[in-house]
């Protein structure tokens, strides 16, 4: 049966004014909501089962039969004095709703709308600010955002069946985008010219094969594109001058460790799990780092280069198994936690950290430099690089070929 609604109308104080028309409205395959052009609108709400449209206090209330076995598609193009809309849950909807020339529209959710095969039509939308076009199972494009620079937020995350990613060039007014889980997404969200773009989630696109590019987003300050196991080379963060936490982790097909030379402001860093990355991350300069972890990279050889963090409190860089030399910790005089555990560092190497440490880190840490093919100590006689750090209060553990 078809999409049938029943009127329902409440004001605040005095008498209700007449409901709209009763029964079916639908034009064609296309729910008919002409009648309300007349009604100076602010909200409209199309969610599976229960819609409204408001305006201040009064309020119209439509309930409906969402006939999961009728396609239906949705035209609002005469709402024109609507500010926020939000269709949702309608199993049955199979085209996205039209809001083109809606120039005071600021709110559009259109999400979780399983038969929906195209996105919405946002031509025009000069005022949009908010833009949610998640979770439609069937939509195969992005909504196109051109010329939309009123846009701060825009999610545009799993869509399961869309082929390409969203193009944000020249969207100066985007500050949070989201473009993650999008299974059969090949290519990464274009940012070039989102210069107020601040967070970047760009994860868990399984079959997409480049990397984003930041390149000058000055004002970005946390990307993550994690779990993207296609994608072959790094992010890059070139000139990401407010970067404060980078998670770049769970790359599977990643052949280059990202660069953050020069990123004062970085303070947590995830470079971990990216089974086919063989040089480390580059942390040159980066004098804000708190956090790095730069664990589990099986195919990295060496390991990444410390000097002169001086905010360094943690330093995860074990589980690389082919790693052979030990990360330097030059003048890291923060540093309390550092695991360089299950690699294949020599004795010799091991020992020339434990100096640095001893010289520039704070009493009272921890250093684990226990398993895989790391070099092994006698523990009844230990050399005093290691002693000497346990008088300062860390505890250390080794390989030990000579246990008590």
């Amino acid at each position: 049966m078809l999409p049938s609604f029943l009127g329902i109308v409440a004001q605040g104080g005095g008498a209700p004014p007449p409901p709209p028309p009763l029964g079916v409205l639908i034009s064609g395959q296309t729910l008919d909501v002409t009648f309300l052009t007349t009604t100076p609108a602010e909200t409209f709400n199309f969610s599976g089962g229960s819609t409204y449209l408001t305006d201040g206090e009064l309020v119209t209330v439509f309930s409906y039969v969402n006939d999961p076995t009728t396609a239906f598609g949705l035209d609002l193009t005469g709402l024109i004095m609507m500010t926020d809309s939000t269709v949702s849950s309608n199993a049955a909807m199979t085209s996205a709703p039209d809001f083109s020339g809606l120039t005071a529209l600021t709110t559009a959710n259109v999400y979780s709308n399983a038969a929906m095969t195209s996105a919405p039509d946002f031509t025009g939308c000069t005022a949009l600010t908010t833009a949610d076009v998640s979770d439609n199972g069937f939509m195969t494009t992005p909504p196109d955002f051109t010329g939309l620079t009123a846009l701060t937020t825009a999610d545009v995350s799993s869509n399961a069946a869309m082929t390409t990613a969203p193009d944000f060039t020249g969207l100066t007014a985007l500050i949070t985008a989201d473009v993650s889980d999008n299974g059969a997404m090949t290519t990464p969200p274009d940012f070039t010219g989102c210069t107020a773009l601040s967070e970047a989630y760009v994860y868990s696109n399984a079959v997409m094969t480049t990397a984003p590019d930041f390149t000058g987003l000055t004002a970005l300050t946390v990307a993550d594109v994690y779990s993207n196991a296609a994608m072959t080379s790094a992010p890059d963060f070139t000139g990401c001058t407010a970067l404060t936490t980078a998670d770049v982790s769970s790359n599977a097909a990643m052949t280059t460790a990202p660069d953050f030379t020069g990123l004062t402001a970085l303070t947590v860093a995830d470079v971990s799990s990216n089974a086919l990355i063989t040089s480390p991350p580059d942390f040159t300069g980066c004098t804000d780092l708190t956090t790095a972890n730069v664990f589990s990279n099986a195919d990295m050889t060496s390991a990444p280069d410390f000097t002169g963090l001086t905010a360094l409190t943690t330093a995860n860089v074990s589980d690389n198994a082919n790693m052979t030399t030990a990360p330097d910790f030059t003048g890291c005089t923060a540093l309390t936690l550092a695991y360089v555990n299950d690699c294949a560092v020599s004795d010799t190497n091991l020992l020339a950290m434990c100096v640095q440490i001893y010289d520039d880190a704070p009493a009272n840490g921890t250093l684990a430099m226990e398993g895989g093919s790391n070099g092994s100590f006698d523990g009844q006689a230990l050399p005093g690089q290691i002693t000497n750090l346990q008088g300062n209060g860390w505890t250390v553990t080794f390989n030990d070929n000579n246990p008590p």
